[in-house]
């Protein structure tokens, strides 16, 4: 009723204490609220009511506002001040209007007890590391607080906001030599994700058809209680189709489990709805199954499997109340390890073992019908004339150059080509920055008080 507004469309004040349908604002509202479980106050204002001195006008309401809003900052810098040394946490987003909005929160700790706080949205031109500089000396100058006992800060990993030049964690050293840069652990993980999974071809086409499959079999009612009703097989689970996440690529394991551990429910599902008279679900079911008739999607599904299942158990540490960098370091440690370990000939064979028996599982849900599966083979590839002068090859003799066999292909431009990236991203990004410093300082505090359960 009262969505967010302060202030009502009437702000009638004669019967405050009295039922009404009539939004009145949220200030009244209250006052109205209260009246019923307070009868001294429906009293009181009934009897300022004939003096004509309520205290409950538009003007007076905004002057509590204004004062309300004094005092909020004040008690937080306070507490600051009490703290002595703090860390800032700033990110900057368009509002609906298109301006560019700063937002800054400070993080301290008071009688043993870690707050964080939100002190305003600051509009700014621009987004450059200079300017995000000068705003954010001017925001902390303006709460009356030392630039110098600046501890942490807690940026994203922008070129405006990280970069080694002219970033805003750079420009901050200036006033703040103390601070060290943190970038948000959970963030360093989605990225070292996604550069991962859209540089290589076959990873991202497989993401797409997933998302595909979830559109369709979710998209409509129809599709939707077909999918629900086809009968659950002794070695499936029943799992729901899951939308992949754009933001928490780690997410993205529960949708590529629900699709491997589904695929005989999906592909009857699909076979189904290809009869259907519809035009739009022929075309989109059709589709779909072309997608899915392939090795190199199988594969696709596989090295998903293999690094989001891996990184699943970090990216919910990382989003945990109790994480702390030193076991993050660990963890994150720990799954490059293992995922270096998978880079060999004994796990890709086995990795195609189970990639064949999903494919065989295809071949027969399709059996019937005039889908093919596709197997494994190598990707035609022509080689540009500009290539073909500089090397003085005919195009005969270059293609004849650059055969290799579909398990070479697989093993080389797939897997090991994935699990390198994924790694090196992973050391890169958790290994940048002031992290080695946070790390140990880490140590120290923990060796000192073991008591401590995060810093």
């Amino acid at each position: 009723m009262q969505n967010i507004a302060v202030r009502g469309h009437e702000e009638s004040r004669k019967d405050i204490w009295e039922v009404s349908d009539i939004s009145i604002g949220n200030f009244l509202e209250l006052l109205h609220l209260r009246c019923k479980d307070l009868p001294w106050l429906q009293s009181r204002l009934q009897a300022q009511l004939q003096l004509h001195a309520q205290w409950t006008s538009p003007s007076i309401q905004n002057e509590l506002l204004a004062i309300v809003s004094d005092l909020v900052p004040e008690r937080i810098t306070t507490e600051v001040r009490k703290s002595g040394y703090f860390g800032i946490i700033m990110d900057e987003t368009s509002d609906i209007s298109r301006t560019e909005e700063v937002s800054l929160c400070l993080r301290y700790v008071i009688n043993g007890e870690t707050k964080e706080t939100f002190v305003g949205f600051f509009a700014t031109a621009s987004t450059e590391g200079k300017v995000l500089y000068e705003l954010a000396k001017t925001a902390i100058k303006k709460l009356d607080l030392r630039l110098a006992n600046i501890i942490a800060e807690c940026f994203d990993g922008a070129a405006n906001m990280s970069g080694i030049r002219k970033g805003l964690a750079t420009r901050m050293k200036e006033c703040s030599p103390l601070g060290i840069y943190v970038h948000c652990y959970g963030h360093l993980l989605n990225l070292a994700l996604q550069d991962t999974m859209t540089e290589n071809e076959t990873l991202r086409n497989t993401l797409g058809t997933i998302q595909s499959l979830y559109n369709f079999l979710h998209g409509s009612t129809k599709c939707h209680a077909l999918f629900k009703d086809i009968e659950i097989h002794e070695e499936d689970v029943a799992l729901t189709l899951k939308s992949l996440s754009t933001t928490r690529w780690s997410c993205r394991w529960a949708a590529v489990r629900a699709v491997l551990e589904q695929v005989p429910r999906i592909m009857e599902a699909l076979v189904t709805l290809l009869k259907d008279r519809d035009p739009k679900t022929y075309s989109e079911s059709n589709s779909l199954l072309h997608s899915i008739c392939d090795f190199e999607f199988v594969y696709g599904l596989m090295v998903l499997k293999l690094i989001l299942s891996n990184t699943d158990n970090l990216s919910r540490y990382l989003q945990g109340e109790q994480m702390d960098v030193i076991t993050a370091k660990k963890t994150a440690d720990a799954v490059v390890k293992t995922l270096s370990n998978c880079r060999n000939e004994e796990s890709f064979t086995l990795m195609r073992s189970h990639s064949d028996v999903i494919a065989q599982k295809i071949k027969i849900g399709i059996e019937g019908t005039q889908f093919t599966f596709r197997d494994a083979k190598v990707p035609r590839t022509r080689p540009s004339r500009r290539l073909q002068s500089l090397t003085g090859e005919t195009p005969a003799a270059a293609n004849d150059s650059s055969q290799q066999t579909a398990k070479d292909h697989f093993r080389i431009t797939v897997y090991y080509t994935s699990i390198d990236k994924v790694v090196s991203e992973l050391q890169s990004r958790f290994e940048g920055n002031d992290q080695e410093v946070l790390c140990a300082l880490g140590e120290i505090v923990f060796s000192r008080s073991p008591s401590i359960n995060n810093i």
